[in-house]
């Protein structure tokens, strides 16, 4: 029998938090946080950007132990590499329609299914830790995680409030953390958008729950901003780690690593993802002044079912 693979998927809308998060994560023993793994070959293989200390992907150590063993003496083909290779995985009707087949059935895509099995593996060979943390956030590449049978999937489903999300989505700012420098704008997304990839990403990660190899966790962002151990007790609780010794040493800066984590991830938000020393959890409420009174309510309308099911004020 297989050994069990384990990872920890964050999934939920984009700027929800998820790399604060992982971030964190990646601070405890028997833990690697890679952010989102999904843009491997985009930013990594092909784009070359560094990872998050600092080095390009292709001088990293790290990647090229786990890329040599999962490619071994052959180059690395698109097909191979790309996480969205395969259209048939993608796509919310998708995971409806087939929800409860346990594993891919095309042959080309169980093959594909096996290369990404061994590269997770890798990943845990290489750093010697139990869980693989995976930020990707998109229910399409969880739900094909999950129909691989030897992972072990804990989905974080991390929920954020709309209407910040929306506002999130629209600010302009550049990168810092790209081969080409500082000059490279973040993605942007208007409100209808935005909106509608949050209804869709949500709701997707709902369609996950019940699934045999499956746990749910559902954790919004702004409980985790304002009590953020609170929301580590609940998630180490459900992975039964020990509780001693201390994954991460709390100071009035922040939160501190404790174990000297490496830090390679691939992708996320630039200003966490690169950020050295403590990391602070707060609450980012800049919306709330900011965001217009009409995008607002045209979020509220368009999310209300679930903005309800989640807990939120309609008005704030």
């Amino acid at each position: 029998m297989k050994d069990r693979i384990n990872v920890i998927y964050i999934g939920g809308s984009g700027r929800s938090g998820s790399t604060v998060l992982t971030k964190l994560l990646n601070y405890w023993d028997g833990l690697i946080g890679l952010n989102e793994i999904c843009y491997l070959w985009e930013y990594g293989i092909e784009g070359n950007h560094p990872v998050s200390d600092g080095d390009l992907f292709s001088e990293s150590d790290f990647w090229k132990q786990v890329l040599g063993a999962v490619f071994p003496n052959r180059p690395i083909s698109r097909p191979q590499a790309d996480f969205f290779a395969y259209p048939s995985q993608v796509g919310l009707k998708n995971l409806l329609l087939n929800r409860w087949r346990a594993r891919p059935q095309d042959g080309s895509v169980r093959a594909y299914a096996k290369t990404v099995e061994l590269l997770y593996a890798q990943v845990l060979a290489v750093s010697g830790d139990r869980y693989v943390v995976d930020s990707s956030k998109t229910p399409d590449y969880a739900y094909f995680l999950s129909r691989i049978k030897t992972f072990d999937i804990l989905l974080i489903h991390l929920i954020r409030d709309p209407r910040a999300v929306v506002y999130s989505w629209s600010k302009q700012f550049k990168r810092q953390d790209t081969r080409e420098g500082t000059d490279v704008a973040m993605t942007r997304f208007g409100l209808l958008k935005s909106t509608l990839r949050w209804m869709k990403w949500n709701l997707g990660c709902e369609l996950l729950r019940g699934k045999k190899n499956v746990r749910y966790l559902r954790v919004r962002y702004e409980d985790f901003a304002k009590n953020p151990d609170g929301v580590l007790d609940r998630i180490s609780a459900m992975l039964e780690l020990p509780s001693s010794p201390p994954r991460y040493h709390r100071t009035e800066e922040g939160f501190q690593d404790q174990h000297h984590a490496r830090d390679i991830s691939i992708w996320g938000n630039p200003k966490v993802r690169t950020k050295k020393g403590a990391i602070q959890v707060s609450e980012d409420n800049e919306w709330v002044d900011n965001l217009s009174l009409r995008k607002k309510l045209m979020t509220t309308l368009l999310t209300l079912p679930l903005l309800v099911r989640y807990g939120y004020r309609l008005y704030k």
